[in-house]
């Protein structure tokens, strides 16, 4: 029994001893290093992390990592302005209405007396010195090729052709087989000068173009209006494979952004398409929508919440992006080594918000659709996990010392 409670002895002491080892190895260790230690557990990257990609060797996958200044913004806002549609589409002609393949049209022909060419239409009750006879010839639809068969007239081209030159055509055709003809083309059935609206209205379809010509919000008034809010709702016009979006509310408060439709335009209304992702020491971590009028990095940040008191580091502010290379600097463009199939360069954006100078910075700084906002954990954040970790084993060891007494 003697030698039972001595072996329990030496163990315990042989326990002891470990654990206050095992202490002085945490005292020892350099405070400082705690964020690099594995096996804590961390909310993301530190700044140190982020902002260290500046240091290491251009590599393909490298990414740019910028402190915004007012310029920076400022050309970030003016590039924006190329996507309004006053800029990026030609102004339309709207000169006249032109056929295209499709279209049905009928021709109107009258001749002077003496008839020559519709003598057999004179009827029973006129003669044929008395007056003109009019002939409404059968309707006939454009082929494919841009050509249309008329009757005395043979196989005519009238594609991007306007009315009046059609008849005018068709006139100097019969000159020499009619009496001083006179010719009308109307346009019957128009299925090529038209536009397309989809998306969130009240009817979807195709609009017919005429020569008043119809802009924007003609079609969504046509279309029956939106189904969504005015200011959370986005018009993206689609024009010879090139598309641009905008706002609506840009399109109501500048009236040189409704612009003029053009056969074969596609106008969709999307509802609230932009969002933003944040994550690390922030209120919380979510996809957050935003209106299609467009906030700013400080109405971002404060509608995830703002940062943490006590664990955000206000210096590690990131705005992650794929950002469009005409919004860098010329140094910065030329040693970019990776770029998107959309020719987007992936860039982060670092802002200290300790420096005051810097909310008025990113006040006027654009959100754009899926930016993603990382707000890095201040180091006393990770002394604290450390701190909390030491406190846990001296409380442990203390229990064990008073066990063993």
């Amino acid at each position: 029994m003697l030698i039972q409670n001595k072996m329990f002895s030496i163990k315990i002491i042989k326990f002891k001893f470990h654990h206050r080892s095992l202490l002085l190895w945490f005292f020892m260790m350099p405070l400082t290093g705690c964020s690099n230690i594995p096996w804590f557990p961390s909310a993301g990257i530190s700044r140190s992390d982020v902002v260290n990609v500046r240091s290491e060797p251009v590599v393909e996958s490298s990414i740019k990592v910028i402190s915004p200044t007012r310029d920076v913004t400022k050309k970030i806002v003016e590039n924006q302005r190329k996507e309004l549609f006053s800029t990026a589409f030609k102004r339309a002609d709207t000169s006249g209405l032109v056929v295209g393949p499709g279209d049905i049209i009928q021709i109107s022909i009258w001749e002077s007396p003496p008839t020559i060419l519709f003598s057999n239409a004179v009827t029973a009750s006129q003669t044929a010195t008395s007056a003109a006879v009019r002939v409404d010839l059968p309707q006939a639809m454009i082929e494919k090729n841009g050509t249309v068969s008329i009757p005395f007239v043979g196989q005519i081209n009238v594609i991007g052709k306007s009315l009046t030159q059609i008849q005018a055509d068709i006139t100097d055709t019969l000159r020499y087989k009619a009496n001083h003809p006179q010719v009308i083309a109307s346009l019957i059935k128009n299925n090529s000068s038209v536009a397309t609206i989809m998306g969130e209205v009240q009817q979807t379809g195709i609009i017919p173009l005429t020569p008043k010509g119809e802009r924007l919000m003609d079609a969504l008034a046509i279309s029956g209006g939106l189904k969504q809010p005015v200011n959370k709702t986005t018009i993206q016009l689609t024009r010879n494979n090139q598309a641009r979006s905008l706002p609506l509310e840009t399109i109501i408060k500048n009236p040189e952004q409704n612009i003029i439709l053009q056969p074969g335009d596609v106008v969709t209304a999307f509802y609230q398409p932009f969002s933003f992702t944040v994550l690390g020491a922030t209120g919380q971590n979510n996809e957050i929508n935003f209106e299609a009028q467009g906030i700013s990095l400080v109405q971002a940040i404060a509608r995830s919440g703002g940062l943490l008191d006590n664990q955000s580091d206000a210096r590690g502010v990131f705005l992650f992006r794929f950002e469009d290379p005409a919004n860098l600097d010329q140094t910065t463009q030329a040693n970019v080594r990776y770029v998107t199939a959309e020719g987007k360069v992936p860039v982060v954006y670092q802002f200290n918000l300790k420096d005051p100078h810097t909310f008025f910075v990113a006040q006027d700084f654009p959100m754009l659709n899926k930016d993603i906002i990382f707000v890095s954990v201040a180091s006393s954040s990770e002394l604290q996990k450390f701190l909390n970790v030491l406190t846990s084993s001296i409380y442990s060891v203390s229990n064990l010392n008073a066990l063993s007494k």
